[in-house]
């Protein structure tokens, strides 16, 4: 899923679970760029790394941002031998780019349907996803104008 800064959708696939994140990445990106010709950067994570950036590099012209987490690609350390290293924990550190499209999957997970694999073929599975998305709009742009509109019930 490729989604805007308010973790709106642009773009939507749905694959098996055995495609890898850096295979199906260029497709979504790609029709993501399609639907918004003005896309220039996108955030992913490190299931994006490698082969994947310099493919949507040159297909799309999209610059595609690994953002990392402290620490991360740092398995293990050289310390001579007899010498324990000091293990190093680092810092809790917010990554904004990180959580927004999380934040869309955990909208998504509200709804009970979504929550499991009960769909049988793909295009079911997008439809859910579609009519979860629509009612999430739907409910805010409801409480956006109720806000909006004066109360009716207030005397002058």
């Amino acid at each position: 899923m490729v989604v805007d800064t308010l973790g709106l959708p642009i773009a939507i696939h749905i694959k098996a679970a055995s495609v890898q994140e850096r295979d199906g990445g260029p497709l979504i990106i790609a029709e993501a760029k399609q639907r918004d010709p003005r896309l220039a950067l996108i955030w992913g994570d490190s299931g994006y790394a490698g082969r994947c950036v310099e493919k949507v590099q040159t297909e799309t012209g999209i610059a595609l941002e690994i953002t990392r987490r402290p620490g991360e690609g740092q398995r293990w350390m050289w310390a001579p031998e007899g010498v324990v290293p000091e293990v190093v924990v680092p810092p809790f550190k917010l990554l904004h780019h990180r959580w927004v499209v999380e934040r869309t999957f955990a909208w998504l997970g509200r709804y009970r349907r979504l929550t499991r694999d009960f769909e049988a073929t793909v295009a079911s599975s997008l439809a859910w996803v579609g009519i979860a998305l629509i009612r999430l709009l739907i409910q805010r742009f409801g409480e956006a104008a109720w806000l909006a509109e004066p109360d009716s019930r207030e005397c002058a």
